[in-house]
């Protein structure tokens, strides 16, 4: 049985707060924590570390490993985040009369929804007793405090690799504005993504567009499947 003791967090201003009741994080707004533990980069490392810049919020979130940077890109793609803490927090816990820490991954503000709290792991390490034992304290402390709770895992292959192209083109390109309402009025019930942008000149700047076009849902694919000039593209008023 897990028992929640304690969460200690750091705000953004470098206040730390230590060994605080649970219920306190409910009155930190997620824009004010900052990472309680950064990661340590060594010789010989298997996982790349970095910063996600989101395009909903302009905000640079920590990530560990590649899994976490595809996970915060699907967040960003869901177009409801409004602010991500990375390494929100330190759980205190026990377990099987032991005491443990854990570190959740990230706290997510959303737009009209509950708070999210995640781990970030492979499928593969979900089933170990250690994950088993933290990820079920996560889940208790955002039960606890009426969160959602979601351990994220390797997503289905096709729809990862679309996202990470169509990612590079979340920015709004050069000559949008110009492009994007030619592209809409040109896409009717249903059209390949080559007739799209061959209908439509100058093709190198098209593209961008289109493919800005499709991350920010202006346009609907079947992304399951790989992007490709045969791909259908509609209109969402379709």
């Amino acid at each position: 049985m897990i028992q929640l003791y304690s969460a200690s967090f750091i705000s953004t201003a470098g206040e730390v707060t230590e060994d605080a009741p649970i219920t306190d994080l409910l009155r930190t707004p997620v824009r004010t924590l900052s990472p309680v533990r950064t990661p340590r980069s060594y010789k010989g490392q298997l996982h790349l570390g970095g910063k996600y810049l989101f395009e909903t919020t302009g905000q640079h979130v920590l990530f560990e490993s590649r899994l976490e940077q595809d996970a915060l890109r699907f967040l960003d793609y869901q177009r409801t985040v409004v602010q991500v803490a990375a390494q929100p927090l330190m759980l205190k816990f026990s377990y099987g009369r032991k005491n443990y820490v854990h570190y959740p991954d990230f706290l997510v503000e959303r737009q009209g929804q509950r708070r999210l709290l995640m781990n970030v792991r492979t499928a593969v390490y979900t089933r170990t007793a250690q994950a088993v034992r933290a990820f079920g304290a996560a889940q208790a402390l955002a039960n606890a405090l009426g969160w959602d709770y979601e351990t994220w895992s390797e997503p289905e292959n096709a729809l990862n690799l679309n996202l990470r192209f169509l990612g590079g083109f979340r920015f709004r390109p050069h000559r949008f504005a110009e492009l994007a309402p030619r592209l809409m009025n040109a896409c009717g019930f249903s059209v390949r993504l080559d007739d799209l942008c061959h209908a439509i000149q100058p093709e190198a700047l098209v593209r961008p567009v289109l493919f800005h076009l499709l991350w920010t849902g202006q346009l609907n694919a079947d992304l399951t499947r790989p992007l490709s000039n045969a791909t259908l593209l509609t209109h969402p008023a379709a």
